[in-house]
């Protein structure tokens, strides 16, 4: 069953690279609470030597590994109203028949924690079948509204009147993670809506078209508080497309980000939509050369306070070259960063990475306006070079202002790999990210008798 799990960019570890660890403001550290990284409450973790890179070094306050079944992972997290912070993901137990496999079956999982680390609570729900939760967006207003799927039947996430298992969901929390309302889109044109983001005018979600034709459609769709449909629109792109995360911009418009195309030959999506969400534009970006990494995705959207658009992405090779190239290794996978006007024109564009292959998953903004970028690297030398031995792709932290300067990196390894997911800005300037860990040692080792971890850092990058 364990196929179902459908990580979207895993794990994280950790021995010490480049980044500095102690108290940060408001994302702050316990001192002298002990070695144990996985207890419910986090460890404050001591100063190391290490080497210093002259873009500037991120400051973690904690890091820990939750580790409630033998295979954990957060796919994503969110910063509550209340200032709680809630990551969610899958939690499963070994299969019977095979106790070192992740093989029993997924209940979809959500923890809080306090700013300083605090475990507050963990929420677990499903039924008989596999239950994951990819996405979770804070309600302004208190509370989560998540997404995922669910394969049970007669579980917590059965939408009411349904007799049947409803494949994809979308589950509003309150704040200490109780069930207000569990819906199912699966009807006329929608497959399916996953949430993206939460304003004070609604729910903003993206999904899939049943729509036939030549290539998938995709959908970009508002809702009420409530769950209810206000619009929906279908948004088809030839071949077939995805779109993987949304911001809205000052005036109310939608921009959205994902991929067009299949394996090498992919290349990044952009799309505009007005306040009623007609199409305004759309556009692609990426070289047709492709690489062995399997083509350009854009995996993330923030609109600045300058309305400028940035998107993070990977292996997105640019038609006529990158404002800023790495230092080294320019033919690998690179980290992208691609600024766009809000006419669909782009401004700037950045490759970031080494020798090896280096990844963006996610980004936000802080509150000094610059660009947060999460993901994971295999490159020992170029940004984010490191003497640090390691185990596998490491987790992967850099900030960057709007112009595309790079201010700082942060690096955690361990004897595994080494992913981060998804990030989310704290009120403070901090900002807290999700992944999961491989590694039995460093900071986010997960326990002996665990296959996976969900993991979470807090970070001052």
């Amino acid at each position: 069953m364990n196929t179902k799990r459908g990580f979207r960019f895993i794990s994280l570890a950790g021995m010490i690279g480049t980044l500095v660890f102690g108290g940060a403001s408001g994302c702050v550290a316990q001192p002298g609470v002990g070695p144990e990284l996985a207890s419910p409450t986090a460890t404050e973790v001591p100063s190391a030597d290490q080497d210093v890179d002259t873009v500037g070094q991120a400051t973690v306050a904690w890091a820990q590994v939750v580790d409630d079944g033998i295979c954990d992972d957060f796919n994503s997290v969110a910063v509550a109203s209340d200032g709680d912070i809630v990551a969610v993901g899958s939690t499963s137990e070994a299969d019977p028949t095979s106790p070192n496999d992740c093989g029993g079956p997924l209940d979809a999982l959500a923890v809080a924690f306090a700013p300083d680390g605090t475990k507050l609570w963990t929420r677990i729900y499903g039924g008989t079948g596999d239950d994951v939760f990819s996405d979770v967006v804070a309600d302004p207003g208190g509370g989560l509204v998540v997404g995922g799927t669910s394969a049970s039947t007669g579980g917590d996430l059965q939408p009411p009147g349904s007799t049947s298992a409803p494949g994809n969901v979308m589950v509003r929390l309150d704040a200490a993670g109780n069930i207000v309302w569990v819906r199912s889109y699966a009807a006329g044109d929608i497959k399916f809506l996953s949430p993206a983001l939460v304003t004070s005018q609604g729910i903003f979600t993206l999904g899939l078209s049943t729509s036939t034709g030549p290539y998938n459609a995709r959908i970009v769709a508002k809702l009420t508080l409530d769950g209810d449909i206000v619009w929906h629109t279908v948004y088809r792109a030839d071949p077939s497309s995805f779109f993987v995360s949304m911001a809205v911009d000052q005036s109310g418009n939608v921009i959205a980000a994902g991929l067009v195309g299949s394996g090498n030959s992919r290349k990044g999506l952009l799309a505009k939509f007005d306040r009623s969400g007609s199409v305004v534009w759309g556009t692609t970006w990426g070289s047709d050369e492709g690489n062995g990494f399997g083509g350009c995705q854009f995996t993330g959207v923030v609109v600045s306070a300058d309305d400028q658009i940035v998107t993070s992405g990977y292996g997105c090779a640019a038609p006529d070259g990158f404002s800023r190239q790495p230092t080294v290794g320019v033919d690998s996978t690179d980290a992208d960063i691609v600024i766009f006007t809000q006419d669909g024109q782009p401004i700037w564009s950045g490759a970031f990475g080494g020798s090896g292959p280096d990844f963006f998953t996610s980004l936000s903004l802080d509150t000094t306006g610059s660009v947060v970028a999460v993901g994971y690297t295999s490159s020992l030398d170029g940004d984010f070079s490191s003497d640090i031995p390691y185990g596998g792709s490491r987790g992967l932290v850099a900030k960057l202002n709007t112009s595309g300067d790079l201010l700082s990196t942060g690096i955690i390894t361990g004897n595994s790999n080494i992913r981060l997911s998804s990030i989310a800005p704290l009120p403070d300037g901090n900002v807290v990210a999700v992944g999961i860990s491989l590694a039995t040692d460093g900071m986010l080792a997960i326990p002996s008798e665990q296959n996976m971890g969900a993991a979470i850092v807090c970070l001052t990058p």
